[in-house]
């Protein structure tokens, strides 16, 4: 223990690895300087079992440096750190821990000028502040703080916040004015700030003015007092907002409430009536966007007289004064002109019957600013939302199938400006809002081992986590996602099954600068395809992958995991999902129609009807839609027929009474069979056969062991029900069959099949070799309707 009065000759005191606990403490201190300079205080193990017994005191001292302690305090009044007065010194690397139940606090500076306090390690474990800031020109570093109660309480002028992380879950993160003083120009910079929701992120108790909000990952719920705050808010990469005049009420999202983003500034005064007072506004960089004639546009309009610029608007930093708020931006006279779009030859005309099966659509575009343009081909666009169309609870899909994507933690405040029109802003804190849209769990969002395609408009400046942009991802396994790689920053889209087989194209450029991205991952048969911009950026192939679906909800901006959400920080645009691959003339064609033509063969096709029609949507959000047209393919090849054994040969004489016929008939559009036997006609398949299986087990058909396909026209298909599916046997009486154990086994055909429901007369045929019949059995059973049993 060290007990040092105030003398000259007390100066360049240091204390070094020593271990001590308050049972050799003296006058209710650790370590105790009084007065002298350049103290040193470094590598000690400080533990404080009793009550008023601080750590370290530092009465009356100048430019020391208290570094590298670890110090454990239990007692009530069981400061870690008291430096009162004090001037000029350092404060870093330290790791804290208080076990007091009342003002047990880490660190205490009073009555102090330029203290440092970097990159420490605070616990409260009682009701203690993390830190009591009653300092001027101090600064607070890189500190994480941990607490049951206010992590850091200020009341002094010109004092930097910046970085670290304050944890506070049984009171607020940040008060400001500890006692009733005004103070002023007091920073906090990029610190994540975490909070019960009950409690307030910030609170500002008395008048405090000049304080600048800069880079703040997320502020939550807030207080300003109610004779006003003048406070300004910066972003680095896009403007600052300063009120002339001071601020007050509350509000539960301050990061929703003050938006500054690129070339707008949105003040959210309904939410906050206090905040609707008139500022000074200044937006970076708008002197490199090349307008032609720029204006301070309110709401997209024209502001006129109420806006104020103090710079040319053509200058790199604009400036100007508005008197009370919404949405305020620099730029052109508002685009209220559709894009143009048209079908042009050689796509057939509406209504057009051929024979051949393929479809070229050609489609052309004009827009004087960069625009998107898209393909519905028989409606296998599933999902589309643009952001441009909302309501108070969520976002409308645009696709044919009426896909809402429901809020959850967001709002109208997060409709901002996009890359096409508006976009949605997410804040990518995992303990506050909850930020994503939940599009639900459509059976047209599971495509099994099928093509299909995911796109989208991102823009973020976070890095570091792993980021959904959207998913169907619940599991380790089954997944779909675009996705922000951890560490990386790079794109990637996910496809992996549910025996962990996948596919991870990665982009080899970053995507987490502030720029818009156009994000779009292709599954086309076992390889998965990553585009950034209309690039292709990377492919990926497994031969063994099998179906990404799972049991999770679509999700925008997060995954369907609440435990491990892996939420997206910045603004997302223009979601699409469709049940087809994309080709990469589409992908570059809705990234930018104006630089790339928009043009697609359907290949393949086979008979029947098809409808198409294509859309384009430019930055200003403007919306232009084609015709819907239809083109027809009719069937010109014949069936193939052949006999096959055991039909006996043309001319046979047989003393057999009867004979067996067998037909091999390949055709991909069968629609009737008729069999003549001896110049009468026998229909064997017709509209009038409601299902036939032939247990065959053709992977071709898709079937296998607990699937089997109905080859009818009804597509009654069959699904194994049972602890055990029953066995299939290569050996059936023609090709395959299955075996039924007699116990809990059986086939399911569905519960509302209509053309099933047979009231009527019917027949039922099948081939069946049966084991032992000492009970009832049934083969055939139809709601009650019909049955075909064997009796026990």
């Amino acid at each position: 223990m060290l007990y040092n009065y105030s003398t000259n000759s007390y100066n360049f005191t240091t204390v070094k690895n020593c271990r001590i606990k308050d049972s050799t403490a003296v006058s209710g201190q650790g370590i105790y300087i009084v007065g002298g300079s350049n103290s040193y205080i470094i590598n000690n193990t400080i533990i404080i079992s009793s009550n008023n017994i601080r750590g370290i005191r530092m009465l009356g001292t100048s430019n020391s440096t208290i570094i590298n302690n670890n110090i454990t305090t239990f007692g009530s009044s069981g400061y870690g750190i008291w430096i009162d007065p004090a001037s000029n010194s350092t404060i870093i690397n330290n790791n804290i821990t208080t076990f007091g139940s009342s003002n047990a606090y880490g660190i205490y500076t009073s009555n102090s000028f330029n203290i440092a306090i970097l990159s420490n390690n605070i616990i409260i474990n009682g009701t203690a502040y993390g830190l009591i800031l009653s300092t001027n020109s101090s600064s607070f570093i890189n500190n994480s703080i941990v607490t049951n109660a206010y992590g850091i309480a200020i009341s002094g002028s010109h004092n930097r916040i910046s970085g670290g992380l304050i944890n506070s879950s049984k009171a607020g993160a940040i008060i400001f004015s500890y006692v009733s003083i005004n103070y002023y120009d007091n920073n906090l910079t990029n610190v994540m700030l975490y909070s019960n929701a009950s409690f307030y992120d910030i609170k500002f108790d008395m008048g405090v003015n000049g304080t600048y909000l800069i880079d703040m990952p997320h502020i939550g719920n807030y207080s300003f007092h109610s004779s006003g705050n003048i406070i300004n808010f910066k972003d680095s990469q896009f403007g600052e907002v300063r009120f002339l005049k001071g601020i007050n009420g509350t509000g539960t999202n301050l990061t929703r409430d003050v938006r500054i983003r690129n070339n707008s500034v949105v003040v959210e005064s309904g939410s906050n009536v206090g905040l609707n007072r008139s500022a000074n506004v200044t937006l970076y960089g708008i002197g490199n966007r090349g307008f032609a004639n720029p204006k301070i546009l309110r709401d997209g309009i024209v502001c006129g007289n109420i806006c104020y610029n103090f710079t040319s608007l053509t200058a790199n930093n604009v400036i100007f004064n508005v008197s009370s708020w919404t949405e305020y931006s620099v730029g052109e006279t508002p685009d209220t002109t559709a894009p143009q779009i048209s079908f042009v030859p050689p796509t057939p005309p509406n209504g057009s019957i051929q024979s051949w099966g393929s479809v070229f659509v050609n489609v052309s575009t004009s827009d004087a600013s960069n625009h998107s343009a898209f393909i519905d081909w028989n409606y296998n666009l599933v999902g589309y939302w643009a952001m441009d169309w909302y309501n108070n609870t969520g976002v409308y899909d645009n696709s044919s199938y009426n896909n809402f994507g429901t809020f959850n933690g967001l709002g109208i405040s997060n409709i901002i400006s996009g890359a096409r029109g508006k976009s949605l802003q997410f804040d990518g804190i995992d303990s506050q809002d909850y930020d994503y849209i939940d599009a639900g769990n459509s059976s047209l969002f599971k495509f099994g081992a099928n093509d299909f395609t995911y796109t989208a408009w991102i823009k973020t400046n976070t890095s570091g986590n792993q980021q959904r942009i959207v998913s169907d991802d619940k599991n380790l396994n089954n997944v779909r996602a675009l996705v922000i790689e951890v560490g990386t920053s790079k794109a990637q889209f996910w496809c992996r099954d549910a025996d962990g087989d996948v596919v991870v194209p990665t982009s080899t450029k970053t995507v987490t600068d502030g720029n818009w991205y156009y994000i779009a991952g292709v599954r086309k048969g076992n390889t998965g395809y990553l585009y950034v911009d209309g690039i292709l950026e990377a492919s990926m192939t497994n031969n063994t992958l099998d179906s990404c679906d799972g049991n999770a909800r679509t999700f925008i901006g997060a995954r369907d995991i609440i435990a491990a959400p892996l939420y997206f920080n910045g603004s997302i645009d223009e979601v699409t999902i469709w049940n087809r691959a994309l080709s990469e003339e589409e992908i570059k064609a809705s990234y930018n129609a104006k630089t790339f033509s928009l043009f697609r063969n359907f290949t393949s096709l086979s008979e029947g009807r098809y409808d198409f029609r294509a859309f384009a949507i430019d930055s200003a959000g403007n919306y232009n839609q084609t015709e819907t047209r239809t083109v027809t393919i009719l069937d010109v090849t014949p069936p193939q027929l052949n006999f096959t054994a055991p039909t006996p040969p043309n001319g046979t004489n047989t003393p057999n009474s009867s004979v067996i016929i067998n037909v091999s008939i390949i055709e991909q559009n069968l629609r009737n069979v008729i069999f003549n036997w001896n110049k009468t006609n026998y229909s064997i398949y017709d509209d009038s056969l409601v299902l036939m299986m032939n247990f065959d087990n053709r992977s071709s058909l898709g079937e296998n062991s607990t699937y089997v396909v109905d080859l009818s026209r009804y597509g009654n298909n069959g699904t194994c029900i049972g602890t055990a599916c029953p066995r299939w046997n290569s050996s059936g009486r023609y090709g395959g069959a299955f075996d039924f154990d007699g116990v809990n086994d059986y086939f399911f055909n569905g519960t509302n099949q209509i053309s099933l429901n047979l009231p009527g007369p019917l027949t039922i045929s099948l081939w069946t070799k049966v084991l032992q019949s000492s009970k009832q059995m049934h083969f055939i059973h139809s709601n009650g309707l019909y049955e075909l049993i064997i009796m026990s």
